[in-house]
């Protein structure tokens, strides 16, 4: 549970400097999406994320319902995730409708697409992603231990 936690908050910081504009809704991750009326982790222009580290059958008839209402959905899991995930699309005939991604990756690419693959510029960028992610925590996890610490 506490990896799903931290990668659904890295995503959504990791977002939020890609997007600096884009108005995203943060909650807790015990929120569940259902009670709350979401259709995911987090909703950019027409584009419904979803982040976990073990994708279900549930979250692909949740991306197919996205579909439905004219959403494209894009899961961001781990790299066993990522089989998985491509395994259940596939069963469900929606494999080449639902994106997946690994998060190392995810991250990564805008990592070396923002700062020119200039190392130095890169560490401050992870800084600044670090320090996104703490805010978050501070603001939707009453558990602040999942905060990363810097040396």
């Amino acid at each position: 549970m506490v990896a799903d936690v931290v990668l659904q908050h890295l995503v959504g910081a990791k977002i939020q400097l890609a997007l600096p504009g884009v108005e995203l809704n943060y909650r807790g991750f015990s929120v569940a999406d259902g009670p709350s009326g979401s259709q995911g982790d987090f909703l950019v222009k027409d584009t419904v994320v979803h982040v976990t580290t073990a994708p279900s059958e549930a979250l692909i008839r949740k991306c197919v319902r996205n579909l439905e209402s004219n959403l494209r959905p894009l899961i961001i899991t781990t790299e066993s995730g990522l089989v998985g995930a491509k395994f259940i699309a596939g069963i469900q005939e929606a494999a080449r409708r639902i994106e997946v991604l690994e998060v190392g990756q995810f991250i990564a690419t805008t990592v070396f697409r923002s700062n020119g693959f200039d190392l130095t510029k890169s560490q401050a960028y992870l800084r600044q992603l670090i320090d996104t992610y703490n805010g978050i925590i501070e603001r939707c996890e009453s558990d602040h231990s999942l905060r990363i610490e810097l040396d």
